[in-house]
């Protein structure tokens, strides 16, 4: 059996596996843990983003910029 599939065979995406839907009540929670840890200086939109799990643009659809998480 040919396991290959034509492209329009293939799903959009793997579903959501469990992770929460991003929110602004999910980012502030996340960067207030990440200034209590490492402090403010070390605030990064990168590193909130590591830290949620999501691309910087899912990010930024939350939070215009790092001056408003803070």
């Amino acid at each position: 059996m040919d396991r290959r599939l034509l492209i329009w065979q293939r799903a959009s995406r793997e579903p959501n596996r469990g992770r929460q839907p991003l929110s602004r009540d999910r980012v502030l929670p996340a960067a207030r843990r990440l200034v209590d840890k490492a402090g403010v200086e070390s605030l990064s939109m990168r590193g909130l983003t590591g830290t949620l799990g999501v691309e910087a643009m899912s990010l930024y659809k939350h939070v215009a910029n790092k001056d408003e998480v803070l």
